[in-house]
Formats: structure tokens, sequence, C-alpha cells
């Protein structure tokens, strides 16, 4: 079983030395407590080690140290929690493990994890050997934040490079509405203006309604994950990658996600313009294929290059991405992408294929995107 220290060797463990915050929040001050225990463990989480939960399963070591699980509510895990560290334990008898783990028993009767020391195994047969109280500074730290009703309000990453020198820690916040349901995870301190990572949209219920993610750098919102308020996902709306800017990738127009073998080019409106494509004296075509077990090749791309019936425009890209096209093709290939979503492809070079796609238009995907806006049908109709 996990070893559990006493107030003196708790007040030696300097790894986990006390961090600003609310005096009587959840693990805050880190202080010797008969509430507190610290557990040695003589595995590494630096590697890509599989640890075995407390009901059985498997859980992976190299997950990111909160993750958010999402169905009928969005939740912050921290999986360190649900590991059965009593497998893993170290003798009795040691001062340091590889990994040393900080608990807190809250007010209601549940272990809160604290805190994560990692150190390597060079560092910690040498702490043995030399039999002194005091621990040396970890190679890496995770230190966990909790507020008002011990619910978890951040978390902190702390590392030191090869020269042995601490790197600036990161900081990550979570946030939670005005019911108490998480809304946010931060790339900062929540003393900080807010910097999302990933929101989270509930309804007054606490039912999940979207999840949308956000570039790192930029702040653009990138997807979003519209939910049934069952825990289902409904539809995901993306902005694709088209390019790098200063600040990261550079988006390209919203779209809502159709299964689809082939890549996808947004339409931004019916007077859409083929962009600039690499086709040499190759018979393109954009055709609308008819539904797969209709015959007359059903669901073959070719089948309906050759039919007539199923063509929406063609020409010859000529000596380089020669793509006329009238206006009334342009508003006949818009119309034909919206009705049939995933339904239309462009045969641009040999071996080549876009699915085209209507845009989301900006009013939606602004509604979307908006994490002030609780209605079910914000992104629009799937």
């Amino acid at each position: 079983m996990p070893r559990v220290e006493s107030a003196l060797r708790l007040l030696a463990l300097t790894a986990l030395s006390m961090a600003p915050g609310l005096a009587n929040a959840l693990c805050e001050p880190l202080a010797a407590s008969a509430q507190r225990q610290t557990l040695v463990a003589d595995i590494s989480l630096e590697g890509t080690n599989t640890l075995l939960a407390l009901d059985g399963s498997r859980i992976q070591s190299w997950q990111p140290a909160v993750s958010v699980e999402t169905g009928a509510r969005a939740t912050p895990v921290i999986w360190a929690e649900r590991v059965d560290w009593s497998v893993y334990a170290a003798a009795p008898n040691a001062r340091i493990g590889v990994a040393m783990l900080r608990f807190e028993t809250g007010a209601d009767g549940r272990r809160h994890l604290c805190g994560i020391a990692r150190y390597g195994a060079n560092a910690v047969d040498a702490a043995r050997k030399s039999g002194k109280a005091a621990l040396p500074s970890p190679d890496a730290e995770t230190r966990y934040y909790y507020g008002e009703g011990e619910r978890l309000t951040g978390f902190e990453e702390r590392y030191r490079g090869a020269d042995g020198r601490p790197n600036p820690p990161v900081r990550y916040c979570l946030r939670y509405d005005e019911h108490g349901w998480l809304a946010e995870l931060g790339a900062n301190d929540c003393a900080a203006p807010s910097q999302p990572m990933t929101r989270y949209v509930h309804d007054a219920a606490g039912r999940l309604l979207r999840v949308i993610a956000y570039q790192e750098k930029s702040g653009e919102a990138s997807q979003v994950v519209a939910y049934d308020g069952q825990g289902r996902t409904m539809q995901r709306y993306l902005r694709p990658h088209v390019g790098w800017a200063e600040d990261g990738p550079a988006l390209g127009l919203p779209y809502r996600e159709i299964q689809s073998e082939y890549a996808v080019l947004v339409l931004p409106g019916p007077a859409w313009k083929p962009p600039a494509l690499d086709s040499y004296h190759y018979d393109w075509a954009i055709v609308r294929p008819t539904p797969a077990g209709s015959g007359n090749g059903g669901g073959d791309i070719y089948a309906a290059k050759r039919d007539p019936a199923q063509v929406l425009a063609k020409g010859n890209s000529g000596n380089g991405g020669q793509f006329a096209l009238t206006a009334a093709q342009k508003q006949r290939i818009w119309d034909a992408a919206g009705k049939t979503p995933g339904g239309v492809q462009w045969l641009w070079a040999p071996g080549q294929t876009y699915t085209l796609l209507q845009a989301v238009p900006g009013a939606t995907w602004a509604a979307c995107t908006d994490p002030e806006n609780r209605k079910a049908d914000a992104c629009g109709t799937p």
C-alpha cells in the first residue's frame, strides 16, 4: 500500500514547496497536515508508461496534466488521481523516488492531487545515498490549484533545462460560468486576462452545447463541436489551415465537416472563383454523382464525369490552371453544394479531387463561436 509520510517528512519535501494563494484553499499552503499525504513512487512519469487504474483499466502516463472529458457535461479530469499508486509505491523507508505525489483529503472526503515532483534516476540514487533530510529540487513538477468548493481552478508545469536552471513556469487556468459549469481552459494565470485554448458552453441546466477551440497565438476560433444536450456529438465545424502567418497557421473560411475521402475546398459564395491550381491540359469536371447503389455508376466520380446528367461544369485546364466558369455555372455548383453537402466533387487534375462545400455564413459562425450564446441551434441546423 502507499506509504503516508509523517509531518516532519512532509516539511522536508521542498520539491512541493509553499505556493502563493488562498490560505484556506485546498492544497495551499503546502504545509504539514494530517489531511495531506505524500506518496513516493518508483515509476517514471516522463516516458510512455501504461499504468494500472483504480478500476482495473489502463491509463497512459503521457496525457496532459489535466484533460477535459466531454459528453453530457464538460468535466476536468486529473488522470493521476485515477491511478492505483499502491502498485508503484517505493519501499517504506524510501525518502525519494522518480515520482513523488502530494495528496490532500478535502472536506468532501475525496482525495485531491496537489502536485507531482519528478526526478531523474541519477538524482534519486544520489539523494538516497547521501542520507540528507533535505531533498533536491525536482527536474520537473506539476502543481494543481483549487478554489471555492474544492474546485480545480488551474495547474502549473515547471521544468529544468539541461543546465539545471529552471525554465519559466507555464500556468493554465480553468474558469467556470455563473452556474458553476466549466467554461474555459486558458493558457495563462487566472489573474491575467483570458487567453482561451478551449471554451465550453453549457445551458443553465449544465448540458454541454458546444466546445470551441482556439488558435494558440492569434486567438481565433478554429473549431466548434456541437452537442445534442444528451452528450452526443451532433456536428463539427472547422476552419482549415490555408497557409502560415506570423502568429501561426492562417485559417480559411469555416465549414460544416462532412465525411469525405477527398480534400475539401470551401466556397465563399455563389460568385466563388476557382483557386490557382497546378493543372495542365487536363479535362476537368465538377460533378454531382448519383448516390451509391442507385445504378448508373452511383457514387463513382469517374462514371459521373462521363455522364452529362451528373456534370455541373467541365473544361480543359490548358497551359496551366484554366478553369473557365460562367456565373450561371458557379451558381449551379453553389446550390448543389448546399443541397447535397459532400456530394459535389471537382476532378481538377489527374488523381486530384476536391469536395466542394459551402462556407458557414459569417453571422452564423459569429453566433456559433460566441461563448455567451447558449442557444442549442447557435450554429444553425446540422
